[in-house]
């Protein structure tokens, strides 16, 4: 019988940890991992309790993560010397059993422990380790075989061994101005993979933008491996999201010029969009919550029952009185800040 082991993600720290980074998380290993047990979420801290690794599916698909490992102690009362004996109680020789070279990185999250400095701390623990391992060891900054990791947040001092590290900067790299056609209300590539993931959806099954506007959602759709379909009532979107769709490479895909009013699909199972609102984009004389008032009206009999609706939204608008009226349950929100005058609210629907 395997034993249950605890894992940690390194969150990333633009946005509030108990928010949409850690339920980005929790909504990867829903849909992949049935042995998930415990989930806790300190500040850019989140612990999973699994029998199986969880650090390979989270760091391919999730866009919030930093790094993922397997925890092997936390500790509150931190100082060297609390350090030092539960270092000691480690079996530093199973751990190495075919490595022989080793890091050791400390993160400080925030103002916490400011007494701490991570590269003394890096330094003191790697002495240890060589010296509580009867092998032949050695540190080695640039191209370690074991990278042990160590995070101080809030009253707690984590450490593991790292597994696996997110590629964030290929997600930089998609970044809307760096598209070959770029509009200015393009979703930010992380917030577009985190919605995808927030719709606990398996590729290769379809997923519906009807306000696809340049194209981010159905770009890290594609990637991910999921069929696209997306439309928009603006010709010059249709172009412009269609271009960038090739320019990664994606040939499969529908882009349709069609008012989302209008249902002109006979089925929508994975619903993904952030609808037009702000001075730059058009919404063609109607506001928002009409928009979508409509929008529901028309094409909720076409929406699953058993399918997650992501929506991004203007915190301004009350989306509890259209989620009601076509019998949808608001079953998160999260708040996204994007400048001084606009705040999104990430929500996710449940049809009932």
């Amino acid at each position: 019988m395997k034993k249950l082991r605890t894992f940690f993600c390194y969150l990333s720290g633009e946005l509030p940890s108990k928010g949409l980074p850690s339920h980005e998380v929790i909504a990867i290993l829903k849909l992949f991992n049935e042995e998930i047990k415990n989930f806790y979420v300190y500040d850019q801290v989140l612990l999973v309790s699994s029998k199986k690794n969880i650090c390979k599916e989270v760091a391919e698909k999730a866009a919030y993560v930093h790094r993922c490992g397997e925890l092997i102690f936390s500790i509150s009362d931190v100082n060297l010397d609390t350090l030092r004996k539960e270092l000691r109680k480690i079996d530093f020789d199973e751990i190495f059993k075919n490595e022989y070279s080793f890091a050791v990185r400390i993160k400080k999250i925030k103002d916490y422990f400011p007494e701490i400095f991570e590269e003394k701390i890096e330094r003191e623990i790697g002495r240890i380790i060589e010296g509580f391992s009867s092998k032949i060891i050695k540190v080695n900054l640039e191209n370690p075989e074991i990278l042990f990791f160590g995070i101080f947040t809030e009253n707690k001092f984590f450490f593991g061994i790292n597994y696996m590290e997110v590629k964030r900067k290929e997600l930089r790299q998609r970044a809307p101005h760096r598209r070959p056609f770029f509009h200015p209300c393009g979703l930010d590539p992380f917030l577009a993979r985190a919605m995808v993931n927030l719709a606990e959806t398996k590729p290769p099954v379809t997923l519906y933008d009807p306000f696809c506007g340049s194209g981010s959602i159905l770009i890290e759709a594609a990637l991910m491996g999921f069929k696209i379909i997306g439309s928009d009532i603006s010709q010059k979107m249709v172009r412009g999201s269609s271009l960038n769709l090739k320019a990664i490479s994606v040939q499969d895909f529908s882009i349709l010029k069609a008012d989302a009013r209008k249902p002109c699909l006979n089925k929508i199972s994975n619903l993904v969009t952030d609808p037009p609102y702000g001075r730059a984009s058009s919404i063609y004389g109607k506001n928002l919550e009409n928009l979508l008032s409509d929008f529901f009206r028309n094409n909720v009999d076409l929406i699953d029952k058993n399918s997650l609706s992501i929506l991004a939204l203007p915190s301004t608008l009350k989306i509890s009185a259209i989620a009601s009226e076509y019998n949808f349950k608001i079953q998160h929100k999260f708040e996204y800040y994007v400048h001084r005058s606009l705040t999104r609210d990430i929500t996710v629907l449940k049809k009932t």
